[in-house]
Order: structure tokens, then sequence, then C-alpha cells
């Protein structure tokens, strides 16, 4: 959906955390040569322009992790648009290493699409471009639900 802008949802009776709490969701273009997993944490892809400068998303995020955007809120295929979760809950993210409740989380750099625990404190949480705070733990590899609260 190339013009939708972006959409806010809420649906207090059903039963699950995704779509019981306030939701804000914008579509992107996924211009890599692979389906983004959905849950993948998702960065702004500068070097595709195809439908504008700061439309596209990759998942292979840099050291800095500043052009971190959200998480992948459904499963977006090569050269299509998709959904990105920016504010709300989101079931099914990866983790990478152990993140335990209330640890804020960041994009991991060396591991695409999955986030680690931040561990900061004061000054370096604007720093660190934190994604959110985890509301279950997750070992490593294991799949957590995020509080996404984009900084």
């Amino acid at each position: 959906m190339a013009g939708q802008v972006g959409s806010v949802s809420y649906a207090p009776d059903v039963a699950n955390a995704e779509a019981t709490a306030p939701r804000v969701v914008y579509n992107f273009y996924n211009g890599t040569a692979a389906t983004i997993a959905d849950g993948h944490a998702v960065m702004v892809d500068v070097s595709v322009t195809t439908h504008g400068l700061g439309t596209a998303i990759k998942t292979n995020v840099d050291e800095d992790g500043k052009l971190v955007v959200g998480f992948a809120d459904e499963a977006i295929p090569t050269l299509s648009w998709g959904k990105v979760i920016v504010y709300g809950i989101k079931e099914g993210v990866t983790g990478t290493g152990s993140i335990s409740v209330g640890e804020l989380v960041q994009a991991d750099a060396a591991t695409a699409g999955q986030v680690q625990g931040a561990e900061l404190t004061g000054d370096d949480v604007h720093e660190a471009h934190t994604m959110g705070t985890a509301l279950t733990a997750s070992g490593d590899g294991e799949t957590l639900t995020v509080w996404v609260q984009m900084r």
C-alpha cells in the first residue's frame, strides 16, 4: 500500500498482546533481494531510492544503528511494500544472547534482524538508539515480546 502513510490501531477485545495495545505502523519498501521476516529489526536503506529517499528498509544494521526504524510487522517479500511497527507491542522478535524482562533492546549489528540487550543507563540510552523494552525474557536465538518505543 504505497499511498498509506501510517496507521494507529487499537482492538481492546482481542486476546493477544499485539492486538490489545495501541500501535503505530508504517509502510516501507523492501528493496533487498530477500524476504524480510516478520519480527526482524529493520533500518532505512538509503541506497535504495526507487520510491524516494527514506522509503526502503533492510535488516543488516550498521554498527551505530542510527537509521533503525522498527520491526517488520509481517513478512515483507522482496521488492514489495510491507508494514513496520514503530510503536506498540511486537511479539516474535528474535534475540541474541540473554535478554531479561524490562531490559532495553537494540538492533544487533552482528546478526541481521535480531536484537540484543542494551544494558545502558543515563545518557548512553539516547546514544544507543534503543528500540524498546523486553516484556518477556529470552535466551540466545529465542523469541521475545518487545514494547516498541523507538528512541
